[in-house]
């Protein structure tokens, strides 16, 4: 077994012009005057998006992004809620690329993911090393019953088949010179050969530690090699074999103290390093916030103290937007802003809504549940309307559908419309992912229920009239009392 991984790390271990600018010309002929943006994470452990360029898709189906790519990094081109992903490689000065055409009469909003078509890709770019070394090692894994059996047998036939396809597959890509792609094509053989004995587990994981992770350098936007950390820290707060997890618990839910906590785990072999271990302390705060072990206070607690004393500055950014996941839409924070058009031209902010109760309804006009509502809601406007302001955000894909339908059908209706014009911010900020579906704001734009109660009664025969009855009788003046008469 050991000399399998030794013959596959050492293969990996041998290595393989950046430009000022870079463009990406973007044919999406199906989205025209849609909002389209290039965005990467901001990191592997938050997922937060950072956006890179962002415009509209002008009447001949056409965007242009300018980037600078760096050191290399994985992007996603984003137009409502489809998403193609490229890899942007600092040596390609333009890349030529073609959004696919949506589906007809298919709606869905969980999320899309479409494949780019490159025009005139050179061979050494990273998107197409990448690929080809994606097929090569799916074909690999998993390219007939025999190959699917042998990989998950995890036997030293298995061990040696993939040292071999290391070897094969190296000698194939040895000049090519992209950092990127080296790191790429190294950590995501090592991700398979970390679970690659079964026999052997711990001294499999130790050979691992010792060739990809002691005293190398973090490589924060490679997705294969983030992947790998995330696979061998796997939850790490619960694993007995890797921490006393005694300590660990009572450093979290009896102490809340960061330093305790990165006390107990510096006493692993293999989170030695100050600057590693919290990173490390991070990603299992991000992964062990979601279970039950754990009082999630306390390791908000930790992460904040993370954010104001890090070891690494960016490590502190990293916690911050862990954080700001974590209380995203909960009860008490502030909304999500954005903003639409009316009907009329004029432009509304959520924002400026401040000051007002608001109450927020995602639909479509394709979407029947939608519909039905809308008419409850105008029953409900008529009721509370001086002291609720009610919106209505359309998320049909094509914004004429929503403009013939509002023109057609919301005579009476008299609140905020708008639509969402293609922003894959909103749908991701608000976590939109079906429809109907609504939010509750205080006068200070916190949120209050998310989501929020609809109009029609739930299972619990609840509906928002009983929250805005509440609100109503909270807000009416009272009425001043009359000596010697009725009150």
């Amino acid at each position: 077994m050991l000399k399998s991984v030794v013959h596959i790390v050492v293969l990996l271990l041998v290595g393989f012009s950046a430009l000022a600018q870079q463009t990406i010309e973007c044919y999406a002929p199906s989205f025209k005057g849609q909002i389209a943006s290039l965005v990467t994470f901001e990191d592997y452990i938050s997922y937060e998006y950072k956006i890179l360029d962002k415009g509209i898709i002008d009447h001949d189906g056409k965007i242009k992004f300018e980037v600078d790519p760096k050191n290399g990094m994985k992007a996603f081109i984003q137009i409502q809620d489809k998403t193609g992903v490229i890899y942007l490689d600092p040596s390609t000065e333009v890349y030529k690329v073609s959004f696919p055409m949506e589906v007809e009469n298919v709606q869905k909003l969980n999320g899309n993911a479409v494949r780019l078509v490159f025009d005139e890709l050179g061979k050494d770019d990273l998107n197409a090393l990448i690929l080809e070394f994606n097929l090569r090692f799916d074909y690999f894994l998993y390219g007939d019953s025999t190959r699917i059996g042998l990989t998950a047998s995890q036997s030293k036939t298995f061990q040696d088949s993939l040292a071999d396809f290391t070897s094969r597959t190296f000698q194939i890509y040895k000049d090519v010179k992209s950092p990127y792609f080296r790191d790429y094509f190294k950590y995501s053989i090592a991700s398979v050969a970390l679970f690659s004995d079964k026999t052997y587990p711990a001294q499999n994981k130790y050979v691992i530690f010792e060739t990809f992770i002691k005293s190398k350098p973090i490589l924060y936007h490679n997705d294969a090699y983030m992947n790998f950390i995330k696979d061998f820290y796997s939850d790490a707060l619960s694993d007995v074999v890797m921490f006393d997890r005694d300590k660990i618990v009572f450093a979290i839910n009896k102490l809340s103290s960061r330093s305790a906590l990165d006390e107990a785990m510096a006493n692993q072999y293999y989170v030695k390093n100050d600057e590693f271990r919290e990173l490390i302390m991070i990603n299992a705060l991000a992964e062990g916030y979601h279970t039950n072990f754990f009082d999630r206070e306390n390791m908000q607690l930790i992460l904040r103290k993370i954010v104001s004393e890090p070891v690494v500055e960016k490590h502190g950014e990293i916690a911050q937007k862990v954080l700001d996941f974590q209380n995203k839409l909960i009860v008490g924070s502030e909304a999500p802003l954005f903003s639409w058009e009316e009907q009329n031209g004029e432009n509304v902010t959520l924002k400026s809504l401040r000051g007002r109760h608001v109450y927020i309804q995602f639909w479509a006009s394709w979407n029947k549940q939608s519909l039905q509502e809308m008419l409850i809601m105008k029953q409900l406007q008529e009721k509370y309307g001086k002291y609720v302001t009610f919106v209505s955000i359309s998320l049909d894909s094509s914004p004429k559908a929503y403009s013939d339908f509002v023109r057609s059908n919301t005579k009476g209706m008299n609140w905020h419309f708008g639509h969402y014009n293609g922003d894959s911010k909103l749908l991701d900020d608000y976590n939109l992912r079906n429809v109907p579906i609504y939010f509750y704001l205080d006068d200070k734009g916190r949120i209050v229920q998310a989501p929020a109660l609809s109009p029609t009664p739930n299972g619990n025969y609840k509906s928002i009239d009983e929250t805005f009855f509440y609100l109503k009788k909270k807000l009416e003046p009272k009425a001043d009392m009359s000596v010697g008469g009725r009150n």
